[in-house]
């Protein structure tokens, strides 16, 4: 929202410099992007080099009867400049453009050229050329009084300061020239002129000569048709037009800038039809019809459907409701009559009709934001008001239709108490300020109840933002200026702690990165067709992800599945980038659909999509994704591009570097973690395994890690063996087990060797379980230590070394106490079919 001082100054007197005023408003919450002044440039800058010039004489043209030859008088001398316009005449003032000046708004640099034998010293300027209004129709006539020779944005006062303000979503009122006085007048505690509304009204009543139908007051809780009469045809008036200009729209006609200028200075838009124009004089606010088309200003032919609002007439749309009007019934050079439109529109409604014609306004911008429904009569009355200064006839009174009080235009009333304010501030303002502040947006404030020291304050229409008392603290705050907020500790005794699930997840973080693996943070979005490399099933559950409605881009159209997918960014970067030790982890969260019982999505997010689902039930939690968390590993070892050492050449990266990871992160989070074979598509059949683990009575599986497929790296462009793994951090805490803490051991322990002769296809893993299982009460730890296959042993056949540590918490145990368990172990063991290697 561009605003210029001058305008501001209409209704507020601002006691301080741009400077000063961006800074003031900077520390009262409403952010100043930034501002130029009449030094710097901004609008006016447009409009440099172009000179206020006088045309002293007219003469044709000697071989053109389409053109003249006017001698312009620019202060320091008489330009010769040839023109087409047909207003030209002596005496007149016109923006004149001397040959070198480079017109910005024309885009390019003026030029001595000869037409017809005459040399023309530069050109006289239309009010499109200069970048002023939309009219092309002949030379664009300056007022009387300005200097022949002036800079034009210094004899139209068009050289202003201007801030730039940030508008919220929730503050539609900063769209408004009033509406940021209003937080003006407030900063300084000084008082607001209102803009004035009062015209007189004449024949015949607007009730009798024009009717007006709302099908649904959901849509359109209020409709204000005002008829004007013997609209104005000249041109627009020249302190509307330099506003329009200092707030960044250009004059177009009367009747359209005043519609324009309402909408910047309160906030409210309009639109007027040619009265004439419309079928029956009858307006219908309605829901589109299927198959209905309609032509708007921008000349482009907009499809309908019955999800958009339109303004019609007795037989077709008029106008896209709050958003465009019709090319139909605009308002033209033989337009007479007008009806003035000013209504307020459901918010959602315009936002949902604007995203799906790809189409934003300056009015659909604020009925998105929501407007109170008393705006439109004061709107409408404003409009007037300026019309019939410019010679209209306003009919009289109005069609208002509306919702009944105590629907939309309801105000709330919220008890603040001032104690719990100060306590959220840090503040030790008393209830006596805090309501003068509060006074001063225009709030009412009363004692709720007699002695109880609480106050009652009632909200005006424009703030809908204001549900709360947390509200209410934030304007006490800003309106002090945040930079008055004292430092304070809070006022608790408890100390803060974060979360289990979040400390969990750091704890996980603390672990890798002292493992030497360097953090990446990847997009949360995802195209499926990224794994497509991985020769993964249809119905694989990385595949099955939820789609986003507006896609920044086409490989961001789905939410992610599995954080596989970054890390294959991640390594594809890095290996591009020429980089040989590539060790990565990622913490984040994962998105997937809801099952409806059957493990497959239960349509509910299709209807999102569809726009089927009402707006109250998409909100509901079955509808939204699952958000589990997730852990990532990549280990690759590029070669040729590992850096040497002095103690030996580099090693490339193996399974159980993988797996000593994840059983690092497993031991820090107190999760004791079993191991088991397992073949993933994309992945190597003997070089993958997944995780398990006991939560509770049942057992859940962790994750995975293995080897990608040599075809797969192949086709991803990734040289050497990558290894990845993923775990479910949510499944490893619901496995977590207490602490357990217990004394130094006082004795000493025994450890016995074992070499233990089974199948190849039993894993270790199995053979050290089963040890630790039978091995007794004195076993402390049991470890594999080495796998053999060889020479000396059956074919089929390996020698898996079991290293047993035997400790007595009460004595020293002696050799005969660990042998008889040795050989309980072995006999034990003999019965699975594993023997001692001898």
């Amino acid at each position: 929202m561009r605003l210029p001082l001058s305008w501001l100054r209409a209704y507020v007197e601002v006691p301080v410099d741009a400077d000063e005023l961006a800074r003031r408003l900077q520390q009262a919450g409403i952010p100043v992007e930034g501002w130029y002044s009449r030094a710097t440039g901004g609008p006016a800058s447009e409009l440099s080099g172009i000179r206020v010039g006088r045309i002293v004489a007219v003469e044709p043209h000697p071989s053109s009867r389409h053109l003249v030859v006017a001698r312009v008088d620019v202060g320091d001398g008489v330009l010769q400049v040839v023109t087409g316009a047909p207003n030209a005449r002596a005496g007149m003032l016109a923006p004149v453009a001397a040959a070198g000046t480079y017109v910005a708004p024309m885009k390019s640099r003026v030029e001595a050229v000869q037409m017809g034998g005459v040399v023309s010293q530069g050109v006289l300027l239309s009010a499109r050329e200069a970048g002023i209004g939309e009219d092309t129709s002949g030379l664009l006539e300056l007022p009387e009084g300005v200097r022949p020779g002036a800079p034009l944005a210094e004899a139209l006062h068009l050289a202003d300061d201007v801030l730039e303000i940030e508008t919220y979503p929730n503050r539609p009122d900063w769209m408004s020239v009033v509406g940021l006085a209003r937080e003006v007048a407030a900063v300084w505690d000084l008082p607001l002129d209102l803009p004035p509304v009062e015209y007189p009204e004449a024949d015949p009543d607007a009730a009798r000569a024009c009717d007006v139908a709302v099908e649904s007051y959901d849509d359109c809780p209020r409709y204000v048709a005002r008829l004007v009469y013997d609209v104005p045809k000249g041109a627009t008036p020249w302190w509307m037009v330099q506003r329009l200009y200092l707030a960044g729209m250009r004059s177009i006609s009367p009747v359209v800038d005043v519609t324009n200028y309402v909408m910047l200075e309160l906030g409210q838009p309009l639109h007027a039809f040619d009265l004439d124009r419309l079928a029956e004089h009858r307006i219908v606010v309605r829901r589109a019809r299927p198959g209905e088309t309609m032509v708007t200003l921008d000349g482009q032919e907009r499809p309908l459907d019955p999800s958009m609002l339109v303004i019609a007439d007795a037989a077709v749309p008029q106008a896209l409701a709050g958003l465009m009007g019709g090319q139909a019934s605009e308002v033209g050079p033989r337009t007479q009559a007008v009806l003035l439109e000013s209504a307020t529109f459901h918010p959602a409604l315009i936002r949902r009709t604007s995203r799906r014609l790809g189409l934003r306004t300056e009015a659909s911008a604020r009925f998105e934001r929501g407007l109170p429904v008393d705006l439109a009569e004061w709107g409408s009355r404003r409009a007037c008001h300026l019309l019939r200064q410019m010679g209209a006839r306003v009919a009289r009174g109005s069609v208002d239709r509306r919702v009944e009080q105590g629907g939309t235009g309801r105000r709330t009333t919220v008890v603040l108490d001032p104690v719990r304010v100060n306590g959220l501030l840090g503040t030790s303002l008393g209830p006596d300020t805090m309501a003068k502040r509060l006074r001063a947006l225009g709030m009412e404030v009363h004692p709720a109840a007699p002695g109880a020291g609480q106050l009652a304050v009632v909200v005006p229409a424009w703030r809908r933002d204001i549900q709360e008392e947390a509200d209410l603290a934030e304007e006490v705050a800003r309106l002090g200026g945040y930079d008055a907020i004292p430092t304070t500790l809070p006022r608790s005794t408890a100390p803060g702690r974060m979360p289990p699930e979040v400390a969990w997840a750091w704890e996980v973080r603390r672990v890798l990165a002292a493992a030497g693996l360097y953090e990446v943070l990847t997009y949360s979005f995802m195209d499926p067709a990224e794994l497509s490399a991985l020769r993964l099933p249809a119905e694989h559950e990385w595949l099955q992800a939820v789609p986003v409605a507006n896609p920044l881009a086409a490989d961001q159209a789905y939410l992610r599945t599995t954080l596989v997918v970054g890390m294959l960014r991640a390594v594809r970067l890095n290996v591009a980038r020429r980089q040989g030790d590539i060790r990565l982890f990622e913490v984040g969260r994962v998105f997937l659909p809801r099952s409806s019982g059957d493990g497959r999505d239960d349509g509910a997010t299709a209807g999102i999509r569809a726009g089927t689902v009402p707006e109250a039930v998409r909100l509901q939690d079955r509808l939204l994704p699952q958000e589990p968390l997730r852990a990532a590993i990549a280990l690759l070892a590029v070669p040729g591009l590992m850096e040497r050492h002095w103690y030996g050449p580099p090693r490339a990266y193996d399974f159980f570097d993988l797996k000593g990871l994840l059983e690092a992160v497993a031991e820090a989070l107190g999760v004791e973690v079993r191991w088991q074979a397992a073949e993933r598509p994309g992945f190597h059949p003997g070089r993958t395994a997944s995780l398990f683990a006991a939560a509770g009575e049942k057992e859940v599986e962790l994750g995975f890690s293995g080897e990608l497929d040599a075809q797969a790296c192949v086709r991803l462009d990734i040289p050497g063996r990558l290894y990845l793994a993923e775990l479910a951090l949510d499944a490893m805490y619901s496995a977590r087990r207490p602490v357990r803490v217990e004394p130094l051991p006082k004795f000493p322990g025994v450890q016995r060797d074992l070499a233990l002769v089974v199948g190849k296809a039993t894993p270790a893993a199995e053979v050290e379980r089963l040890v630790a299982q039978y091995a007794g009460p004195w076993a402390e730890q049991v470890r594999v230590f080495d796998v053999y296959e060889g020479p000396g042993l059956p074919a089929g056949m390996k020698s898996v070394g079991i290293s047993v540590s035997y400790r007595a918490p009460d004595r020293t145990l002696s050799d005969e106490e660990v042998d008889r368990a040795r050989l309980e172990l072995l006999d034990r063991l003999e019965r699975h079919g594993i023997r001692l290697r001898v």
